[in-house]
This record gives structure tokens, C-alpha cells and sequence, in this order.
């Protein structure tokens, strides 16, 4: 954990969700994960965070995904490399029971880079298998800013 001011961050892959390790004799900190060697290291709060190999997105200003964590490829059933730069209404969508909750994803997706509050309690679905909701929270993650959009498919 970091704290810069008054703000706490954690950091964490991009890719795995892992918290990096420090690394003997290096002077700074790796941009790359030292665990699976694919993802770049990102910050953000410690409620906002992704837990190791939890389902996560990293979502800029405009709705376009820049990064899909391993987790997410195999929940959304889409791979990274087919998914970064593609708006996230293409692979999650509205529940049906909660429509507010994507209107509120939607608004805040651009704020968060400001410093909006996080929206710890949504529900979506995917859009390649709608039947059962995905539980899920927004918050703002780091360098460059942007939005995570961590998801839970446990029951």
C-alpha cells in the first residue's frame, strides 16, 4: 500500500489481479507483474482493487475497454486482444431487474478519472450469456486514469 496524502492505493496487475512482490536489487518498482509477466501494474484504492484472480476491466472515459484481466476473458468469453478499444455495452449489459444500476455505471465511467466516489453495489449481465447476474463494483484505477469495473459471478 501507498498513501499519497490522504490517499491510499494498492497496487495490482492488470492482467492477474496479483498485489506485486518486491523485488531485491531493483531501485524502482517493475511497470510489469513479476507473477505472470503480462500485465502492467495499475493503483487504486483498497476498496476498489481487484482481489488476485478476481474478474476485472479497466475502462476509459469514453466506455472503450483497455484491459480485461484473465478472469474477465473467460467470464465474458472474449479475449483481450479482441475486446481493448471495443465499448463495454458490446460485452455487458443492463439486468433487467436493476436497469438504474447500468445508468449509473455509464454516467460515472467518465468521472472516476476525477476523482468521483466508487459504486460499490451493481448489477449487469453478459451480453453472450444473460441468465444470471453479475454482481460488480466501479471505482478509478491508475496510470493513466481510468475506471475498474471489478465483477463477481459467484452466487
Amino acid at each position: 500500500m501507498v498513501t499519497n496524502g490522504a490517499q491510499t492505493t494498492v497496487a495490482f496487475c492488470g492482467h492477474c489481479g496479483a498485489r506485486p512482490r518486491a523485488r531485491p536489487g531493483l531501485a524502482a518498482p517493475s511497470r510489469v507483474c513479476s507473477a505472470c509477466e503480462l500485465g502492467l501494474i495499475l493503483r487504486a484504492a483498497p476498496a476498489a482493487a481487484p482481489a488476485a484472480r478476481e474478474a476485472f476491466l479497466v475502462i476509459g472515459a469514453g466506455r472503450e475497454i483497455g484491459a480485461v484481466s484473465d478472469r474477465a476473458e473467460r467470464l465474458l468469453g472474449v479475449g483481450e486482444a479482441e475486446a481493448v478499444n471495443r465499448d463495454l455495452a458490446e460485452f455487458l449489459a443492463p439486468d433487467a431487474e436493476r436497469p438504474a444500476d447500468w445508468a449509473r455505471l455509464v454516467e460515472a465511467i467518465p468521472r472516476l478519472a476525477t476523482g468521483a466516489a466508487p459504486l460499490p453495489a451493481l448489477l449487469v449481465r453478459c451480453t453472450h450469456a444473460p441468465g444470471r447476474p453479475l454482481r460488480a463494483r466501479l471505482g478509478a484505477c491508475g496510470p493513466p486514469p481510468a475506471a475498474l469495473l471489478v465483477l463477481d459471478d459467484r452466487d
